[in-house]
């Protein structure tokens, strides 16, 4: 027996069944490919873009995939702000199993905000200490210029609105 879905229920092979009452309500995807050069900076929004949330009671949960090159600092606290309020990641870890020069970061936000209608997103990095000259790498989406071997590069956000 395979894994089969009914509605709002799962159907396991076992047989056993889990049911949820949570819906997703919509999605939407955002891509940016513009081949960027950071300065240092203690705090920098790189990135905003705006959603339209449906409904009070549903929340957003936040999936963000960003393509950046050369390694520079580490333990960065990344940031989504959206309508009134501020949402976590925690930090950016020195990420030992990639080369210094590939600085691919993945990040889930759960954005509980009741606003509804359209808003911004903003994604943004800083440092817990505000240490001048931090940032999480040198070029954000790099292209042929940065090494022959890319084609254009781009990162993606995507929103799941769940009720």
């Amino acid at each position: 027996m395979a894994l089969t879905i009914n509605g709002s229920s799962l159907t396991y092979p076992d047989g056993s069944i889990q049911v949820s009452s949570s819906k997703i309500v919509n999605v939407a995807r955002v891509t940016y490919n513009t081949r960027t050069a950071w300065s240092t900076n203690t705090a920098a929004e790189i990135w905003a873009w705006s959603y339209t949330k449906l409904y009070s009671n549903s929340y957003l949960y936040v999936e963000v995939d960003l393509s950046m090159r050369n390694n520079y600092s580490d333990c960065l606290v990344w940031e989504l702000n959206y309508a009134e309020g501020s949402y976590f990641q925690g930090t950016q870890p020195y990420d030992a199993g990639f080369s210094a020069n590939s600085r691919p970061f993945h990040s889930t936000f759960l954005v509980t905000s009741t606003a509804t209608g359209a808003n911004t997103m903003r994604l943004r990095w800083r440092t817990a200490n505000n240490q001048s000259g931090n940032m999480p790498a040198t070029i954000w989406n790099p292209n042929s210029s940065d090494d022959g071997r890319y084609t254009q590069e781009y990162s993606a956000a995507t929103i799941w609105e769940i009720r």
